[in-house]
This record gives C-alpha cells, sequence and structure tokens, in this order.
C-alpha cells in the first residue's frame, strides 16, 4: 500500500488474515514466525534451518511449504477455500504456542536444561 502500519493496525490485519507467510530474510528467526500463530492465523512458512524445540508441526499446528516454495500456490489455493481445516491448524497452533513457547514455559524450560546439565 505504499503506508507503514502502526503496530496496531498491523495486529489487527495478521488476526483478520486467513492465513500468513513467514519466509526467511537475513535470517530464519523472525518475530513474524510467532506473531502469525499469536493472532490466531494460520502460519504457512518455509522449514525452519535452524533447531526450533517443541516447533510447530506441518498440517497439525501451522503448514510448512517446500524450501523452494514450489508448492506455495497450492497449499494456498487449498486452504483459502478449507475454512474449517484451516481454522483447526491455526487454533492448534495457538494452543502449541501457549503450551511451549511463551516466556514463562521458555523461562521454565531453560531451567530444567540448567539443572539437568549440573
Amino acid at each position: 500500500r505504499g503506508t507503514k502500519l502502526s503496530k496496531a493496525e498491523y495486529y489487527a490485519l495478521l488476526g483478520r488474515s486467513k492465513m500468513a507467510l513467514s519466509i526467511r530474510g537475513g535470517g530464519f528467526d523472525t518475530l513474524r514466525y510467532w506473531e502469525i500463530v499469536s493472532s490466531g492465523t494460520l502460519l504457512l512458512s518455509e522449514p525452519p534451518d535452524i533447531e526450533i524445540p517443541d516447533n510447530f508441526v506441518h498440517g497439525q499446528q501451522a503448514l510448512f511449504c517446500r524450501a523452494d516454495l514450489s508448492d506455495l500456490p497450492e497449499l494456498v489455493r487449498y486452504y483459502a477455500s478449507h475454512d474449517a481445516e484451516r481454522e483447526s491448524i491455526a487454533r492448534a497452533g495457538y494452543e502449541h504456542l501457549l503450551k511451549f513457547h511463551t516466556c514463562e514455559r521458555r523461562a521454565e524450560q531453560l531451567l530444567v536444561r540448567c539443572k539437568q546439565s549440573v
């Protein structure tokens, strides 16, 4: 659109979207990956090339397209017209995020790992 969205506009747009895409830029780990899911929107991403403990599972909590993006149009077309499946995966992704990827859960995971290494 040529205009920068405010944070509120950005999150409102994510929340209204059927799905959103998170693709590598300067590296894989990006806030967008987590913001999409936290907005209750279906995450569509290339497979991470970094280790993410308790990451989302393709077809259960998110969708991962091929690294060359060759199946991206097919995934978008299918899930854009299959509301119940898309919404179920998005909801499961949000629940998974709350279970494993909040600040509190990550802190707990770090403490467990620290105790295990002693």
